[in-house]
């Protein structure tokens, strides 16, 4: 049956799957966002963000080693 419905329909087995079952992400809101929450604000990632660019974009692991450097030298408003 599901091999006829994919003909018929033309999509993937997974896909066809999930309409039958009625799990259709077309319908899905926009604004919904998914995975982990934000663990910082935005003032918090502004910081970052501009520390990040003026060292050249490192990775996260050379950010981290060069966060306590950099922080000190900051000249934005960190509370």
């Amino acid at each position: 049956m599901l091999n006829e419905f994919c003909e018929q329909w033309q999509c993937d087995r997974k896909y066809a799957i999930k309409l039958l079952n009625g799990k259709d992400d077309i319908n899905k809101s926009v604004g919904r966002r998914r995975g982990r929450p934000s663990i910082y604000g935005s003032e918090v990632i502004q910081v970052l963000e501009t520390i990040w660019e003026a060292a050249q974009q490192p990775c996260g692991k050379c950010m981290k080693s060069i966060m306590p450097l950099w922080l000190p030298h900051y000249k934005g408003k960190i509370q």
